[in-house]
């Protein structure tokens, strides 16, 4: 569909092959869009609620983002193989529950990386459908979440974004809805194809496990915010530049 220029390496950083680096999202929505996320802070004030220790509420925590990309690797897995690895049993039939969504798509891709060469940033986006097989199809972008509890609407720390964003409340949908629309725009730079649809595609892991179904999982939509991404990557595009670094280590 579009030339592979750019890799994410071992060390989860994106690469060209002359060796520059590119900035994911996660790092630009840090640096520029809000402070990043305290969860030492965040962990504390669940504790106190909640009337247990820090230390719990932090394993807690990572047993959940372990299970949540265990089943993002599956899920990449078997749509690249169509089978699924002996440790994955347990969750094999829950996968395939949650891809039946992308039945109606005339394809779809997982873990592609997309990146812009003029503001050298990059991502990897989840999910990635095209609507037909016509070369000018229009496509739909979506990302996994493995969470217990659905997408928050409630703002967490500052209230509001960094300017010039700031009528945009700091929850974690307005996040993802930057993270989806920064992808749809690089693939649309890319390859001149358009976003036709953006959603969240939710999932609770501890339903995805055998004999814990059915699997409860739901797709929030979510708008495409084209302009706004425009407006952020013309607004930081020089200090994107100081993000970036010369690395000895190899992007291929």
């Amino acid at each position: 569909m579009y030339e592979q220029k750019v890799k994410l390496n071992q060390d989860h950083r994106y690469f060209d092959s002359a060796n520059n680096e590119y900035i994911g999202f996660s790092k630009l929505f840090d640096n520029f869009m809000t402070k990043p996320f305290d969860a030492e802070m965040a962990a504390l004030g669940t504790a106190k609620s909640e009337g247990i220790s820090k230390a719990d509420v932090i394993a807690r925590w990572e047993g959940q983002r372990n299970e949540g990309t265990r089943i993002d690797e599956a899920i990449d897995y078997y749509s690249k193989t169509g089978f699924f690895k002996p440790e994955d049993a347990d969750i094999a039939d829950g996968v395939k529950e949650i891809l039946r969504a992308y039945d109606d798509y005339h394809k779809s891709y997982g873990q592609q990386v997309l990146y812009s060469e003029q503001y050298r940033v990059a991502g990897t986006c989840d999910r990635l459908s095209l609507i037909s097989n016509r070369k000018d199809a229009a496509f739909v972008m979506s990302d996994f979440k493995c969470f217990e509890k659905e997408i928050s609407h409630v703002p967490s720390g500052t209230r509001f974004l960094n300017s010039p964003f700031d009528h945009f409340a700091n929850t974690k949908y307005t996040k993802i809805a930057f993270q989806l629309s920064f992808y749809s725009y690089l693939f649309e730079s890319l390859t001149g194809r358009k976003c036709i649809r953006q959603f969240i595609h939710w999932i609770d892991p501890r339903t995805v496990k055998e004999g814990n179904g059915p699997v409860n999982h739901k797709l929030i939509a979510v708008p495409y915010l084209k302009n706004d991404v425009i407006i952020f990557l013309e607004t930081y595009k020089e200090k994107i530049l100081t993000l970036t670094n010369t690395s000895e280590l190899s992007a291929w």
